[in-house]
């Protein structure tokens, strides 16, 4: 009863997302291209993030396990089998990153064109958007490569798993795809390190929007 109601939520709250992600590529090719300018993107690819984002829930109907010495993220849908499944969880969660980098682009962009009017040029420039957008996609490929090192579970981690009591019994869970961290198994030097820095980027995303949305309040400058 509680998977069912667990899986209904998700399909309204998918429903509910598609038909706003429609609406909002309507807009985008309704809108005058010249009224838009740079920030036209900003609508298409936040699109293209929430439809990625929903595919990805709708295949997995993720389930979040937590116990005393281990967080999982298991996959319930019907692409739950790995590596597949893997696979996907891993893009689900860089498109939840992709959802951060494009809140804290969207308030840099807003910033600089309300409080530095003068380095609006930014976006004007080829050079400038091919730096911006290998930057961000440098900090994508940061938040995969800490997904597979740090989540991707081991042989001893899924030994782990295996001997716990679910209410998933240990043959279906085994052919089942999932992604967590073992405080007894996956601790080692390099996932602390990279752990540390998804903090460090996490932290950077929070400064930036915070930052950029305070100076670019209209109400500051009353």
């Amino acid at each position: 009863m509680r998977n069912s109601t667990y899986r209904l939520v998700l399909h309204l709250a998918a429903g509910t997302s598609s038909i706003m992600n429609m609406l909002l590529i309507f807009i985008y090719f309704r809108c005058p291209l010249k009224n838009m300018r740079t920030y036209k993107y900003g609508f298409i690819l936040t699109a293209f993030q929430d439809l990625m984002t929903l595919l990805c829930i709708l295949a997995l109907i993720p389930r979040v396990i937590s116990r005393n010495s281990y967080l999982m993220f298991l996959a319930m849908g019907r692409l739950e089998d790995p590596p597949q499944g893997q696979i996907l969880l891993i893009l689900l969660f860089v498109m939840m990153c992709l959802s951060l980098l494009i809140v804290s682009n969207n308030f840099i962009y807003r910033y600089i064109h309300v409080c530095k009017i003068q380095y609006s040029y930014i976006y004007t420039t080829r050079n400038s958007i091919l730096i911006i957008c290998a930057a961000n996609i440098a900090v994508l490929v940061n938040c995969g490569i800490i997904m597979v090192a740090c989540s991707w579970p081991s042989t001893d981690f899924r030994q782990q798993i295996y001997t716990e009591r679910f209410s998933v019994d240990v043959v279906a869970l085994e052919q089942k795809s999932f992604l967590g961290f073992s405080m007894e198994h996956s601790v080692t030097t390099m996932t602390i390190f990279l752990m540390g820095d998804g903090l460090v980027m996490m932290g950077m995303f929070t400064v930036i929007g915070n930052f950029s949305n305070f100076l670019a309040d209209p109400r500051q400058s009353l």
